[in-house]
């Protein structure tokens, strides 16, 4: 057993025996999906087969054979799953305007980890009710606070001594000594969910009635510029995970559309019911429908632009229509686009491509998930929308 193998194992059983959960993370300090499967930590696939999945650890803590099987190949880090689960709450402290703002609270020397950015994580007792986990650069009721995120339910941190290259996680106080959330400013526990319990939430108002006043623009398959927006914004908000900003652009696309705000409503209801259930960072982080209404608020608060140009088809219908054209590099990649692409695309982009007849289908989807597994970005629907618009 390589020297940092036992350092990690040896940090693994101090926070076991406090009855913590822990998690493999990779390079990029994400949930390490090839090493959770080989422990069993799964969920299935969509299209079939399983992948790595970190759920079951919110409940239950894995064992130290299990942690010790993450660890045998030697260039895995660990993380440490927050929230009631392990009886802790960690702020997440970002390097710059967070640092700046903990040290105007007088916190610094209460941090417990240095990360490798030259940021900060400070361990809190979980206050025995749900805390969500949040990044105020993503939540607009956190602007206030910005740089300070919090690691609660469904969330988890990178733990000591993790190192990945040359610079690693740093600790900086025994994490034995949990702080109480009362070292933080009352506004700020508030913010956070840290001062009282949650509030009950109430039942969401019945939606209002369309006013038909939209346009009939429809695609040659039929899909109505709604859906074909709604969509287009689905497909980036899962492929890409920037789903605040994918709101955003969703809110101005039917703006400048003239759809009506109450139509428009509609479509940002449906939206924020079907993104990811995780943001940017692959945290679990409840994406609300006040925020998809804070995005159309601001959107309709500003004078429209010219309206967005509807493409002759749905994006699938546009790759079925330049398929004749298309050389053998130009449909492999294609492939590739929709391999790697997420949700409808994927699932009725496979099925599309065996209609078409293209044979290397099974070799695609083989070395796309080799690449996921290895952590390589690939292409997905964003990439095809480019591939198309090159062969106009």
């Amino acid at each position: 057993m390589s020297r940092a193998i036992a350092e990690l194992l040896r940090a693994a059983d101090d926070h076991l025996v406090l009855g913590r959960s822990l998690l493999p993370v990779g390079h990029d300090k994400r949930p390490h999906g090839q090493a959770l499967l080989s422990t069993g930590h799964q969920a299935p696939r969509k299209e079939g087969g399983f992948k790595g999945s970190w759920l079951p650890l919110q409940t239950t803590p894995a064992s130290r054979d299990q942690i010790l099987t993450w660890l045998q190949p030697g260039w895995r880090g660990l993380g440490l799953v927050t929230g009631q689960v392990s009886g802790m709450v960690v702020i997440d402290v970002d390097k710059g305007e967070g640092v700046d703002r903990f040290g105007q609270w007088g916190l610094h020397e209460r941090a417990h980890v240095r990360t490798p950015s030259g940021g900060l994580h400070w361990y809190l007792k979980h206050p025995g009710w749900p805390v969500k986990t949040v990044q105020s650069q993503t939540n607009h009721r956190l602007e206030s606070i910005r740089g300070i995120d919090v690691r609660g339910d469904g969330g988890y941190v990178v733990i000591p001594p993790t190192c990945f290259g040359k610079a690693g996680y740093q600790a900086l106080r025994d994490h034995h000594d949990l702080d109480d959330a009362a070292w933080l400013p009352q506004d700020v526990q508030d913010l956070l969910g840290l001062r009282c319990p949650p509030m009950p939430q109430p039942t969401a108002p019945l939606s209002p009635q369309r006013s038909n006043s939209h346009p009939q623009w429809k695609a040659k398959d039929g899909t109505t510029l709604e859906r074909e927006l709604l969509f287009l914004a689905l497909e980036l908000a899962h492929s890409e995970g920037r789903r605040n900003e994918t709101g955003f652009w969703l809110a101005c696309q039917l703006r400048d559309n003239r759809f009506s705000q109450i139509d428009a409503e509609l479509v940002m209801r449906d939206y924020a019911q079907q993104v990811p259930g995780t943001n940017s960072k692959g945290e679990a982080e409840a994406y609300t429908f006040e925020e998809a209404q804070h995005s159309l608020e601001q959107a309709y608060s500003r004078a429209a632009r010219a309206p967005w140009r509807a493409p002759a088809a749905t994006l699938l219908g546009r790759l079925e229509e330049a398929w004749p054209s298309l050389g053998p590099l130009a449909r492999l990649e294609a492939a590739r686009c929709v391999v790697g692409a997420r949700g409808p695309v994927r699932a009725e982009g496979v099925s599309l491509l065996r209609k078409l007849g293209f044979d290397g289908l099974e070799d695609v989807m083989m070395q796309l998930e080799a690449e996921v597994r290895s952590g390589v970005a690939v292409p997905g629907s964003t990439a095809l929308h480019k591939l198309l618009r090159a062969q106009v």
